[in-house]
């Protein structure tokens, strides 16, 4: 059994699949199995892992039809064997020393159950590890403060929280289903985890960026004129809301509001009113912030007016 279980979803990279999987292998530890889930990829990206495979035998290549990056590695979790998990996309990659330090903090801090850190980010390899310091984030032991406003779970969780610079017990990562792959899920489901792990673990934060979190490749955040697909913890937050200790729910429902308000915000600028009052209906907190949410109401009204103003001139 190895110590680390790697896990790549794999869909169309056959661009940077090379660099990802050369810098696992160039890891300073060296006791692990890589797994990649080819979700159903179109390009000759699965055809490069089996050059690897055939070579090493840790590298193990999985086919499933396409269901997007959650599915992906939830099956690279059910073919895994060893205690600790840990994940990288495709077009991503680990500096040699990731795994060794990682896995050192998790095993010197028996009592958390999840190491995070910072990034290096884009081609010019901005050091986000600055923002950190700047929030005040320091190495060691860290857990949620009971006190913790919306807005500053939103820093944290931006900031702790990508999944490339995670490493997990097995454990914890199984007692909640892994990530979420309801509806073929392609947006958000690594922050779905994310807000119940740090609702209930202790995690140790690293401090030296030790992943290069490339953004040429652009993302799965955006549809069709340009907005985002509503996250699931707002359109399937009950699983979230279950696991979430009393001393933090409201901290929670603030969170989910601020988080419903943005979206409302976001779809009523492009006009589409339907989800923008589905998320009022959903989250009635976020009328909490009254400045943001009567600007809400502004442009769902501007939006319906130029509806009808745009119907007025077709029937004319």
């Amino acid at each position: 059994m190895p110590t680390v279980s790697i896990i790549i979803p794999l869909y169309n990279s056959d661009k940077y699949i090379s660099r990802a999987i050369d810098s696992i292998l160039a890891q300073t530890f060296q006791d692990f199995e890589l797994i990649v889930v080819d979700d159903g990829s179109t390009d000759v990206s699965s055809d490069l892992v089996s050059k690897y495979q055939d070579q090493d035998p840790r590298v193990k290549l999985v086919h499933q039809m396409n269901m997007g990056p959650g599915s992906a590695r939830n099956r690279g979790i059910k073919e895994s064997t060893a205690l600790y998990l840990a994940f990288l996309d495709a077009d991503d990659e680990w500096l040699p020393c990731f795994l060794e330090k990682y896995l050192k903090a998790l095993i010197a801090n028996p009592e958390c159950d999840y190491v995070v850190g910072p990034r290096f980010e884009g081609s010019r390899r901005f050091d986000q590890s600055e923002i950190w310091r700047k929030a005040g984030v320091i190495e060691g032991l860290w857990s949620l403060p009971s006190d913790i406003s919306h807005d500053e779970l939103h820093v944290f969780l931006t900031l702790l929280h990508y999944t490339c610079a995670m490493l997990c017990k097995r454990v914890v990562v199984e007692k909640y289903c892994g990530f979420y792959s309801k509806h073929c899920c392609r947006y958000g489901e690594d922050r779905y985890l994310q807000l119940q792990l740090l609702f209930n673990h202790q995690l140790y934060q690293i401090v030296e960026p030790l992943v290069w979190y490339h953004t040429e490749t652009g993302g799965l955040s955006s549809l069709g004129g340009g907005v985002r697909p509503v996250n699931p913890a707002l359109t399937d937050p009950e699983p979230i809301r279950e696991s979430c200790p009393p001393a933090f729910r409201s901290v929670l429902e603030d969170y989910l509001a601020s988080h419903a308000l943005a979206y409302a915000v976001e779809y009523a600028q492009a006009g589409q009113l339907s989800t923008s009052r589905d998320l009022i209906l959903r989250f009635p907190a976020m009328k909490k912030n009254k400045r943001k949410f009567l600007t809400l109401l502004l442009l769902m009204v501007f939006s319906t007016l130029r509806t009808l103003g745009t119907f007025g001139k077709r029937s004319e």
